[in-house]
């Protein structure tokens, strides 16, 4: 089986590996290239963690870690054009969401991901999934990964492996969380109730998710 057929599940000990792969990687790249990656890592390194990483308590499920330099580039690029995350970024020294456990069930691509790690910087516990699995980008999903952030996401992913990702969601019990269209909200009054009296919070994305939040009232 070829690494690309392989479906990995990543924990923090093959995260640390996957650093030794993307830097041998990296060697290969004309001279160009390497210098765009190092450039990217130099502007992005803000966003790591200045603690040293607390042991993550789930395992992630994802495509392939080996993508993560590849969705990296792609979160450098849209942290260069979202004013407002950049200014919220700035005040996460404050850490006032740290400690806090959040949960996103968004569209995986990269602004939604550079806002995951705006969340991570701002001190709190990110686990995501992606609210459809047609939109998952595989690097993406894997550059959150070696950014220390949980995730349950394949680009592809059957109706059977949503619902395990959505339910891993529950599992890692937040505080709060990001929806887009209802999913893992009805998910949680429906599965997990007692769950639910424990959240801070919750926000939801769209028009289709609200109408979905009224029809459960």
């Amino acid at each position: 089986t070829t690494t690309d057929q392989r479906s990995w599940i990543v924990s923090d000990s093959f995260s640390l590996i996957a650093s030794d792969i993307t830097q041998q990687q990296q060697n290969l790249l004309p001279a160009d290239k390497r210098q765009r990656v190092r450039l990217a890592k130099r502007a992005t390194s803000s966003l790591l963690p200045k603690h040293p990483r607390k042991e993550m308590p789930m395992e992630s499920i994802i495509k392939d870690i080996n993508l993560a330099p590849a969705g990296q580039l792609k979160i450098d690029w849209v942290r260069a054009h979202m004013p407002i995350l950049n200014e919220i970024e700035k005040n996460t020294a404050k850490k006032t969401i740290a400690g806090k456990k959040i949960v996103i069930c968004l569209h995986l691509e990269a602004k939604t991901a550079y806002m995951a790690l705006v969340i991570q910087a701002g001190g709190a516990e990110v686990a995501v999934a992606g609210s459809n699995p047609l939109s998952t980008q595989d690097d993406i999903v894997a550059a959150l990964v070696q950014n220390g952030i949980t995730a349950f996401a394949k680009h592809g992913a059957t109706q059977e492996e949503y619902d395990l990702y959505i339910e891993k969601l529950a599992e890692f019990e937040p505080d709060l969380f990001i929806d887009d269209g209802g999913d893992f909200t009805a998910m949680l009054h429906r599965d997990h109730p007692a769950l639910v009296q424990k959240i801070l919070g919750g926000c939801e994305e769209t028009t289709t998710g609200i109408i979905r939040l009224k029809a459960m009232e």
